[in-house]
């Protein structure tokens, strides 16, 4: 029984402000990294409890240099650097069991849903997948259905939690806090947490799942914060502008689908990246 885990920061338990998920602040080295560790460790202990052999972890924040090796479960297999995107899964494929997404927050625009986003608080503002929103939750969803490989269990805020319950329903899910708004959040102890999460994550290799794939063709659509964002992500060959600040990409292969919006994604932080320089440096917000 091989299983994947993917862990992000934003809705780690005991994770309470931007600080503590922002790579390089000094709350992010003593805190943030060691709570993720530790979270990620529980998950580990329950997939060695109902039998796992092999354990790959994807470090799928940011930077994804959070987790700290040294104090990482020796029974797991680290995959760190790189980027949050849904193609960033190396080496996942049929062989592998379950896929565990750790830490995972609601798509962007969610109410009472804490650190709320999709892949880009700089420029996206929804992604749909076949007409269905969804965040990152529902892309990796998707990314590991093409692998016959379902999401068994989830854990993230409450908002995360009841998203991913209303579109794939994983086996098991954990709640670590319930967000009242997008900067605050009510917190438990991760000390009760993690126990939770160890026998949820037993549970649910134990009661398996069903992967979660929308049938093909396969269309992404993909509404930006600002018109020169489309106009980046429209440089895509193949795009469709279907609106001021909206563009998507159509096929029937779900993998091209996904390099697709990778390529947009990153064409588009172009984009808001100058006018992030440029309200910085001038202070115009007509930029």
């Amino acid at each position: 029984m091989d299983v994947y885990i993917v862990i992000d920061l934003e809705a780690v338990s005991g994770i309470t402000n931007g600080s503590m998920i922002r790579t390089g602040h000094s709350e992010w080295a003593t805190r943030g990294r060691t709570m993720a560790t530790a979270e990620v460790n529980a998950a580990i202990e329950g997939a060695l409890a109902a039998g796992a052999k092999r354990i790959v972890v994807q470090d799928g924040h940011d930077s994804g240099e959070n987790l700290l090796s040294e104090l990482l479960h020796p029974a797991a297999e680290l995959i760190t650097g790189g980027m949050a995107i849904p193609r960033y899964m190396p080496g996942l494929d049929s062989s592998f069991t379950a896929l565990f997404l750790m830490g995972f927050h609601a798509r962007m625009g969610t109410p009472r849903a804490h650190f709320d986003h999709t892949i880009s608080t700089a420029c996206i503002s929804e992604v749909r997948l076949n007409g269905i929103p969804v965040g990152e939750l529902g892309l990796y969803a998707a990314y590991a259905g093409m692998y016959g490989v379902p999401v068994v269990l989830v854990t993230g805020d409450q908002a995360g939690v009841a998203e991913a319950q209303e579109l794939f329903a994983p086996a098991a899910t954990v709640a670590v806090k319930q967000g009242l708004g997008r900067f605050s959040a009510l917190v438990p102890s991760p000390e009760l947490i993690r126990p939770q999460i160890r026998a949820a994550a037993q549970a649910a290799l134990q009661a398996g799942g069903r992967p979660w794939l929308p049938p093909p063709p396969f269309e992404i659509a993909i509404d930006f914060l600002r018109s020169a964002e489309a106009d980046m992500a429209e440089m895509v060959p193949g795009t469709i502008r279907s609106g001021a600040r909206s563009v998507s990409y159509r096929h029937e292969q779900p993998a091209v689908v996904f390099q697709a919006m990778e390529a947009m994604v990153n064409l588009a932080g172009i984009a808001a990246g100058r006018w992030a320089q440029a309200l910085y440096t001038t202070g115009n917000r007509a930029f």
